[in-house]
């Protein structure tokens, strides 16, 4: 069987609360990964539940074709059969015909057999150079079709580009009486995703043989060279679709719960461990087109929430071979939280706010702090320090953001900015010049000028005079 493993691993789940929107892909890399998942995490606003957190999630899987926007390139070997059994004529002439379908980045190359296999050209996008090959090819000798699939396929499979479609073009009369078994090739051709077209040429065509390599890797048979075949190659080489079979499974530890899903599961299973397993199901994805699942979520236990939620998806690759990929659950965002002093501050003083927020994986660090100061300003320090210079009720928020580009949802308190107290303060004056002392003198008349009072909040509106000290207002005014 066909088959490639790609993996990644992720770290343990942790809790949030209200409301969350997060984000995060797994792309295709050097491993030739073709798909891709995004994962989205929402919660619904609620009360606390049993974990302590909220008892429901929105899990939304986008699931993303990847490959070249303009279709998968051709890496294409030739192999002409030049033996004195074979028609060359019709081979070459077919030949040229069918390089011409190819377009301008695709590869071709040549491998012809005889009593021996050689590779005449190796994957070239030169046309000419591939065409006067071919026509300096000359009929003789014996059959060696084994040993020319052997160059094709080691040429495909050292030099084939990763992304491109691997084929074989086989025009022969299917007769092997020299070197090793084609059939053997056959088998190689089909599990390493080389398809195989076979067209028959000259008058002793082993039909059966040609067939076979045709129906085990996905390509075409044609009993002879026609219009129609070329038409028919090129459509079936001219392919968007990444993946197919695909199989998506999301496994849910105890004390977590499937509640519903759009679209619907193909198949949910709850095994002794009380692990679910939910399947869903794809006969093909293109290039660059989304499809997406949204699975609703509920903890029905203590500590549900931090147990792994790994997704895994096996498919059939754009060559026909199986492959599979694990995807970590999504990155947790972190949560908010901060506390200020004084608790009751009024318009005299800086609220200084101190953060207490956490990263929920343990696996990274909060690099990002947004504060909203009300409708009355904002920072982007850690720990900030800021006055309200109006008495009210605030709700100042605060919104962080880890090294990976998770944000949290925004924790808010309500502060309550009380009145600040009037700054008492009075000078001695002549009331004639209005000229200031410091030392009044007996039986002279003195004004006391109470104007350099201030209030930060307010207005000024009563003034209580205590002229000897005994702790009882002696004089009370409006006015300074």
């Amino acid at each position: 069987m066909r088959t490639t493993n790609n993996a990644a691993r992720g770290g343990p789940l942790a809790a949030l609360i209200f409301l969350l929107v997060m984000a995060l892909s797994f792309s295709a890399g050097a491993t030739g990964e073709r798909i891709e998942i995004e994962q989205t995490l929402e919660w619904a606003e609620l009360a606390q539940g049993l974990t302590g957190l909220p008892e429901q999630v929105d899990l939304t899987l986008l699931v993303r074709g990847l490959g070249p926007l303009a279709g998968f390139p051709i890496d294409c070997i030739f192999i002409i059969d030049t033996s004195a059994t074979a028609d060359l004529s019709s081979a070459k002439s077919f030949a040229f015909d069918l390089i011409d379908q190819f377009d301008a980045g695709d590869r071709i190359g040549l491998v012809s057999y005889s009593n021996q296999a050689r590779v005449n050209i190796p994957l070239t996008e030169n046309r000419l150079v591939l065409k006067t090959a071919i026509g300096d090819l000359k009929a003789d000798g014996k059959s060696a079709l084994g040993d020319a699939m052997q160059l094709a396929r080691r040429e495909l499979t050292m030099v084939g580009r990763e992304d491109a479609i691997l084929v074989e073009i086989l025009l022969s009369d299917g007769q092997s009486n020299v070197g090793i078994d084609p059939t053997v090739e056959g088998e190689i051709a089909s599990d390493t995703g080389i398809r195989i077209i076979s067209v028959g040429i000259g008058s002793l065509i082993n039909r059966s043989l040609l067939q076979s390599f045709a129906n085990d890797t996905d390509g075409l048979y044609f009993a002879r060279p026609s219009d129609a075949a070329l038409v028919e190659i090129k459509d079936h080489l001219d392919i968007d679709t990444v993946a197919s079979d695909i199989r998506i499974e999301k496994e849910l530890p105890a004390g977590l719960k499937l509640v519903s899903s759009t679209p619907r599961a193909y198949q949910v299973q709850i095994d002794n461990n009380g692990i679910t397993s939910a399947v869903w199901r794809l006969s093909d994805l293109r290039i660059d087109q989304e499809v997406q699942f949204v699975l609703a979520i509920k903890a029905t236990e203590v500590g549900a929430w931090a147990d792994d939620l790994d997704l895994l998806v096996t498919y059939t690759d754009f060559r026909g071979v199986d492959g599979s990929q694990v995807f970590p659950p999504p990155n947790w965002p972190p949560i908010a939280e901060f506390e200020y002093e004084p608790l009751a501050p009024t318009t005299a003083e800086s609220i200084v706010f101190t953060d207490l927020s956490d990263d929920t994986n343990d696996d990274g660090d909060i690099v990002q702090w947004a504060w909203k100061f009300g409708d009355k300003g904002v920072s982007s320090l850690q720990n900030p320090e800021f006055r309200f210079v109006e008495r009210g009720i605030y709700t100042v928020s605060l919104t962080v953001t880890d090294n990976r580009g998770s944000k949290s949802i925004a924790y808010e308190q309500e502060i309550t900015v009380g009145n600040a107290a009037p700054i008492a303060g009075f000078v001695l004056r002549d009331p004639d010049t209005m000229a200031e002392y410091t030392q009044p003198h007996l039986g002279v008349v003195t004004m006391l000028d109470a104007s350099m009072s201030y209030d930060l909040d307010g207005d000024i509106e009563l003034y209580k005079w205590d002229f000897d000290g005994d702790g009882i207002f002696d004089l009370e005014t409006e006015s300074s």
